[in-house]
């Protein structure tokens, strides 16, 4: 075997490996987006699931929705059962509208326009929803609190 013939095996193996390595390149760029497209998929599912469960809780305590979306004033006596239902409703609906937010980034501008003009709606619709980011404002972030704010 002479040189020349090793110098040849030599440059189809570096080209053979160049294409195998570019094929690898390729399919790993695909997977990557697969799984980006899966994880927003399972996003926006977690998102409209926990939006369910409130809605449900809700309809399951009518009495405690007044406080949350509408002008019921909260009970002076800050132990009494239904203040801390609504108190804990409103930590809820805060806390799925903070995840929104979290998710705003992945979402289409349509969709976080819509969301956003809930939130924001929702939220000046409730003396009680603005109550608890007074009393709490230290655990949202600073961003949603501006969101909240506009």
């Amino acid at each position: 075997m002479n040189w020349t013939n090793i110098s040849n095996i030599s440059s189809i193996l570096t080209i053979f490996g160049f294409i195998i390595t570019l094929a690898t390149l390729i399919f790993l760029f695909y997977q990557c987006k697969i799984l980006k497209s899966s994880l927003r998929t399972q996003s926006f599912q977690n998102l409209f699931s926990n939006m369910i469960s409130i809605d449900m809780f809700f309809a399951n305590n009518p009495n405690i929705k007044l406080f949350a979306y509408e002008e019921k004033d909260l009970p002076e006596d800050t132990k009494s059962p239904e203040y801390v239902q609504a108190m804990s409703a409103c930590e809820l609906l805060l806390d799925h509208f903070e995840e929104v937010f979290g998710c705003r980034n992945i979402m289409s501008k349509e969709m976080w326009s819509g969301w956003s003009s809930y939130i924001k709606e929702i939220y000046s619709c409730s003396s009680v929803l603005r109550h608890h980011i007074e009393l709490n404002r230290g655990k949202y972030q600073k961003n949603f609190l501006e969101l909240l704010d506009k």
